[in-house]
């Protein structure tokens, strides 16, 4: 997980992220086949119970993790992207 935190090191390996959890409910729902793993906060779980259900669906490995660690994962921590996170390749 530390070595794709860099959106360079993510380009050198043809990943991507998105960050928050409505990108990661639009990227579960329509384009599940490039979700290679998502993040979730304890909060962000407990409010998204769907993005749990999505990922099982689609055998996509869902993490919680702490906030804290979430957060180093993240460049912005804008509105709308608090608690959630997913890796996917094209």
């Amino acid at each position: 997980m530390a070595a794709l935190t860099g959106r360079s090191a993510r380009r050198r390996q043809g990943r991507f992220r998105i960050e928050g959890p409505l990108a990661v409910h639009s990227l579960l729902e329509h384009r599940s086949e490039l979700a290679l793993e998502v993040f979730l906060t304890e909060r962000a779980d407990a409010d998204h119970p769907e993005l749990r259900r999505l990922a099982r669906r689609s055998d996509i490995p869902l993490r919680v993790v702490d906030e804290q660690i979430l957060r180093a994962m993240l460049r912005d921590q804008g509105p709308g992207q608090e608690g959630g996170a997913a890796d996917g390749a094209p």
